[in-house]
C-alpha cells in the first residue's frame, strides 16, 4: 500500500526527472488520481501549498503573481486585474491578457523551433494549453497557501457539501474543462509554475525539490485539524483555516527566492 508521502514523492520525480518513461509517468498520474479521491484534504493542502509557495518565489511584477480568475461566480487572485474577457463559468486574466495559452511563456523565452514546441528544450516542459481549472487554482495561490487551499476546497465540495472528485461528477467532461481540484488540473498547474521558475533559474532547481518534500509535514496537521463542517460558503472557509499554524511553517529559504528585479531583466518581449 503506497503512503501519501510516497505518492507525493513520485509526483516530485515526475516533475523533475526527464528520464521517466511514458509508462512511469502514467503510473504516477494514476497514483495521484487515487490519492486525491481517497485523501482530498491532505493532497489538496500539499498541492495548494506547493503552488502558492512556488509563486511566492517569483519576482513581484511577474504576471504569474497577478492572475485574476472567476470560477462559478467567485473571483480568485489579484482582483485589481480587470477581468475583461467574455465571462463564462471559468476564465482567467493576467496583466498580459487572457491567461492559460502557450503565449504566456513567451515574455521570458524566445522560441527556437516555433513550428515544433516539443523540439524546443526551453518550452517543451510547459503545458501547451493550460486547463482553465488550473488557471483558477493558480489564481487562488496568488494570495498564499490558505487562499489556495480555500480555493481547492471551494471547488471540491459538491452541492451537498461533500468533498467529491470532479471526475465523479463530470465523467463526460473533457480534461481541459474539469474543475480546479481534479488531478488533471493540479498537475498542469504544478508544471506551469515550476516551468515558470525554471525560466529564471534553469532546469536544475534543487531548492524546489527540497521545498516540495518538506511541505508534506504540515499536511498531516492540516488534515487532522480540518472539519467537514467547514464546507460552508466560501468566505467562511478561509476564516476557519486561519488558526491552523501549519500554514505558517512552510517557507522557502531566503537564498532560494528569485531577485525582485529579475522579471524586467529577463524579459524578451520589451
Amino acid at each position: 500500500m503506497l503512503t501519501l508521502r510516497i505518492i507525493a514523492t513520485r509526483v516530485i520525480a515526475l516533475m523533475t526527472e526527464p528520464l521517466l518513461t511514458a509508462r512511469q509517468a502514467l503510473l504516477v498520474e494514476g497514483c495521484l488520481d487515487d490519492a486525491v479521491r481517497a485523501r482530498p484534504v491532505w493532497m489538496g493542502a500539499w498541492i495548494s501549498g506547493l503552488l502558492a509557495g512556488t509563486l511566492s518565489t517569483l519576482p513581484p511584477d511577474d504576471p504569474r503573481r497577478h492572475i485574476h480568475a472567476r470560477y462559478k461566480g467567485r473571483d480568485f487572485g489579484d482582483l485589481s486585474v480587470d477581468l475583461t474577457a467574455p465571462v463564462t463559468s471559468e476564465c482567467a486574466i493576467s496583466p498580459r491578457g487572457r491567461f492559460a495559452s502557450p503565449e504566456d511563456h513567451l515574455d521570458l523565452i524566445v522560441p527556437e523551433y516555433p513550428p515544433d514546441r516539443l523540439a524546443d528544450l526551453a518550452l517543451a516542459g510547459a503545458p501547451e494549453q493550460l486547463p482553465e481549472g488550473s488557471a483558477t487554482l493558480l489564481a487562488g495561490a496568488v494570495d498564499g497557501w490558505r487562499a489556495a487551499f480555500a480555493a481547492w476546497l471551494t471547488a471540491a465540495q459538491s452541492l451537498g457539501g461533500a468533498l467529491t472528485p470532479s471526475d465523479d461528477l463530470e465523467p463526460d467532461v473533457h480534461p481541459s474543462r474539469r474543475r480546479p481540484h481534479s488531478p488533471v488540473a493540479s498537475l498542469a498547474a504544478l508544471r506551469d509554475v515550476a516551468h515558470r521558475r525554471r525560466a529564471y533559474l534553469g532546469s536544475l532547481d534543487p531548492d524546489w525539490v527540497l521545498f516540495a518534500a518538506t511541505g508534506m509535514g504540515p499536511c498531516d496537521e492540516v488534515e487532522h485539524s480540518f472539519q467537514p463542517t467547514w464546507l460552508r460558503p466560501d468566505e467562511q472557509i478561509l476564516a476557519m483555516l486561519a488558526p491552523i499554524s501549519a500554514f505558517d511553517r512552510w517557507s522557502w529559504p531566503e537564498d532560494a527566492l528569485i531577485p525582485p528585479d529579475a522579471y524586467e531583466d529577463f524579459r524578451v518581449d520589451r
